[in-house]
């Protein structure tokens, strides 16, 4: 336990290392072992694929240079949430919290967790496993990564680097093995870049789609922000880093690829990652599906990582019940939105596939992000003298959002029914916001949920967050005036 209640909040030890490690491993996950099939099906040929990842990354790029200048001026756990809230008021920050917490990234997470049971199981049945099988471990694997969030931040940051430098190393393989089998003379497929060519731009949309998941994650370090040690100088600097480091890997990893694997398998292909290696080692190639595991494992938990901490600022904004802005006394952990993360994940993944929850998610998640980079013009027209250690140019906010209407629309026409979906969890969160936040008749309502929240938190061993004096009077003067930020 904690010598002094005052103790009681979430510690500032992220380092440089640590951001970036968080931003590539929250980025390099499943994606690149599920999306490379769904470009290759909508884009058609090498040529167009690559050019599908480069436009994710140059888009996600834009995306987190917009997102710099946010972070480093409101410095608040919470990233969208907080942004929204400063900006719109709390009806729209509250359903940017509902839309990530409860539908986005438990979607997410769901999908590295099935991506990591696919490939653990593979070596075993790589015809295919069972799909109640492969259920239970995607079940067992969100449970262990939810406890290890809830024993200690520390050991979540330190699984987050070894997962990490993992996923980089079995990438480098991939590329390395790739290089050689080129200069081997390997090229029957990419001599012919252009073949297959796919140019509807409705099914390239599509394309884009698998890409963007790809890279999802370039702005997962802002919702840990209060959690670095030096957010103004680090922030910025691990957001290049780590984007640039990803973009020179996926497209050198999707070259590999095509060195040796035909574009139009491509579609039908399981496990990719593993077909490319066994197809150059033979039988030891199959060790590809141990990196791949360490690489969705870390993914799984830079997503619950990244959502509990949205939660647990939009409780202490009294969007979320108070339960969630607690701490765990002994571990000192947000113990009960790390385990509403898992939860969600699990119900995501057991009821839902793959390719439903990208189609689903991706609609949501990028209307969320982009209604959040509009937020840089509200703060300069609104606050023209809020602090700003990163300013970004007028255009790339522009051309950010640009995109994100095309990224919205287009989608809608081919997948009418998913895009339709994701529409209405949004919409979904209006009527709960109506019936338990701004509702004032609910007495019956709110005792109900005190006696929860205090039998829970004496079975946990919970306390609400305790800043000290100087941090209380800063986080008053963000809830009175979020948009007034001291640096």
């Amino acid at each position: 336990m904690t010598d002094s209640n005052s103790d009681i909040k979430l510690k500032k030890g992220m380092t440089l290392f640590n951001s970036v490690t968080m931003i590539v491993g929250s980025i390099i996950g499943a994606g690149i072992f599920v999306s490379p099939t769904g470009i290759i099906r909508y884009s058609g040929s090498i040529f167009m694929s690559l050019f599908v990842w480069l436009f994710c990354g140059i888009f996600s790029m834009i995306g987190a240079y917009c997102y710099a200048e946010l972070g480093t001026s409101i410095k608040e756990s919470g990233a969208d949430y907080a942004y929204i809230l400063a900006a719109y008021g709390e009806m729209a920050a509250f359903l940017r919290m509902w839309v990530e917490c409860i539908i986005a990234k438990p979607a997410l997470t769901a999908i590295v967790a099935l991506t990591f049971s696919e490939y653990i199981l593979y070596p075993l049945m790589p015809c295919g496993a069972p799909i109640y099988l492969l259920k239970i471990i995607v079940v067992l694997i969100i449970l262990l990564v939810g406890f290890i969030n809830n024993y200690s931040v520390k050991l979540a940051n330190r699984v987050q680097d070894f997962t990490t430098i993992g996923k980089s190393i079995a990438l480098l393989i991939i590329i390395v093995l790739g290089i050689y089998m080129y200069f081997k003379g390997s090229t029957q497929y990419i001599s012919r870049p252009f073949d297959h060519s796919i140019w509807d731009i409705n099914k390239l949309s599509l394309a884009v789609y698998y890409g963007l998941f790809s890279f999802n994650g370039w702005n997962y370090l802002n919702f840990v922000v209060e959690e670095m040690k030096n957010p103004v100088r680090d922030l910025p600097r691990a957001i290049t880093i780590s984007c640039v480091f990803v973009v020179i890997i996926y497209l050198l990893t999707n070259i590999s690829y095509f060195s040796v694997l035909d574009p139009v398998e491509f579609v039908n292909m399981n496990g990719i990652a593993i077909q490319f290696s066994t197809k150059i080692l033979g039988k030891i190639g199959i060790v590809m599906a141990f990196f791949v595991a360490v690489s969705t494992f870390g993914g799984v938990n830079s997503q619950i990582i990244t959502s509990s901490r949205m939660s647990f600022v939009a409780a202490r904004r009294g969007h979320m019940p108070q339960l969630m802005h607690m701490i765990h006394i002994n571990n000192i952990t947000p113990f009960v939105s790390v385990s509403l993360t898992t939860i969600i994940s699990i119900l995501f993944g057991v009821f839902a596939d793959v390719d439903w929850l990208i189609k689903c998610s991706g609609i949501v998640n990028w209307l969320a992000i982009g209604v959040s980079v509009t937020c840089i013009f509200v703060f300069r027209k609104k606050y023209p003298h809020m602090k700003r250690p990163i300013k970004v140019h007028i255009a790339w906010p522009i051309i950010y959002l640009i995109l994100t209407v095309f990224l919205i629309i287009i989608p809608f026409i081919e997948s009418p029914m998913e895009t339709g979906i994701g529409i209405l969890m949004i919409l979904s969160g209006i009527p709960v916001y109506l019936l338990f936040v701004t509702n004032k008749k609910r007495d019956k309502i709110d005792q109900i949920i005190n006696h929860i929240t205090k039998s829970v938190q004496k079975v946990f061993l919970l306390s609400l967050e305790k800043k000290s004096d100087e941090e209380q009077i800063e986080l008053e003067s963000l809830e009175s005036k979020p948009f007034l930020i001291k640096t």
